[in-house]
């Protein structure tokens, strides 16, 4: 949530796409307009679907890892999804991976990723015009995926560890959970509701620019004009809802509130997942220590609660 965001499309989408079996012959490398990609396909099956990852907040490469977050929880997650029969495309977001040092994060925008993730359907849908495509968002990727299904029309959208709230609101908690002094989260709760109002916040205390650097001012004031619950009402597509009891960033009360605004969805708990999709104890402390052990597996619950949903399409 507080690491510094990346760069959007700036031209006409004029799409490169270069393909080259990898040794293994199932993971495949893809690129368009300089992003990259990993294709991972079924070895020996016709493909069920195709699966576009969406990633969480921040610089997330397509293995979910981020500076001070190794899990290799995205990877871990099109693995086994491919093993059940599903392609699956993960991306590194603008600024990550091979182009991190190209990008300047003043360009970046809410609506350059969304632009970014877009051109990626738009990519699988001309690669697999007869197998249907569906969207998994995490963590903030579940808000893009939301936003895509409403004009796009995947075949359905798979929301693990979403947001309910708008993220002004995710903040504000976050934050008071923190061991900030009372008057230093007064200030960031002042600063919080000035971006609410479209305001940005000069001269940020030094200790503070990891959250409200003017570029992430910028790019929280787009964020925090969408409800995810609002959004997705909006959704007609079949979807499904996942979110960890463990979760100490997003908690269940978010995934609850979104299947009462659009109870046309699926709903699942995972009791001891956390934000990173591994199984921990509810204690915060280990929650978090589990960021930083991509040897941790994967909740085993997660992998078979997104099959069935699938299976039933």
């Amino acid at each position: 949530m507080t690491a510094v965001l990346r760069h959007c499309f700036t031209a006409l989408l004029i799409i490169f796409i270069s393909l080259q079996t990898a040794a293994a012959g199932k993971n495949i490398p893809a690129e368009i307009n300089g992003l990259n990609g990993t294709l991972t396909l079924p070895e020996n099956s016709t493909p069920k679907g195709v699966i576009l990852f969406i990633a969480g907040s921040g610089p997330v490469d397509h293995d979910g890892n981020s500076p001070g977050s190794q899990t290799d929880n995205l990877r871990m997650l099109g693995d086994a999804l491919s093993d059940a029969g599903y392609i699956t495309l993960r991306t590194d977001k603008a600024g990550t991976g091979a182009g991190a040092a190209t990008v300047n994060p003043a360009d970046i925008t809410f609506a350059g990723y969304l632009r970014d993730y877009q051109a990626w359907f738009d990519f699988l849908q001309k690669r697999y015009p007869d197998t249907p495509v569906y969207l998994l968002g995490h963590s903030e990727g579940a808000l893009f995926a939301t936003l895509m299904a409403q004009q796009h029309k995947p075949a359905g959208i798979i929301l693990v560890s979403p947001a309910g709230y708008t993220i002004d609101i995710i903040l504000k908690k976050q934050m008071s959970t923190q061991p900030f002094p009372p008057e230093a989260l007064a200030y960031i709760n002042d600063v919080i509701d000035r971006l609410k109002a479209e305001k940005t916040t000069e001269n940020v205390p030094p200790s503070l620019n990891i959250l409200f650097a003017p570029e992430l001012q910028r790019y929280f004031m787009e964020w925090m004009q969408y409800d995810p619950a609002e959004e997705l009402a909006k959704v007609s597509v079949p979807g499904l809802i996942i979110q960890g009891g463990h979760d100490c960033q997003i908690p269940p009360e978010n995934g609850e509130r979104l299947i009462r605004t659009a109870p046309d969805n699926q709903y699942a708990e995972i009791a001891t997942m956390n934000h990173v999709l591994k199984a921990t104890p509810a204690d915060c402390a280990a929650a978090i220590a589990s960021y930083n052990n991509p040897a941790l597996p994967l909740h085993q619950e997660l992998v078979p609660a997104i099959t069935r949903f699938l299976s039933a399409r």
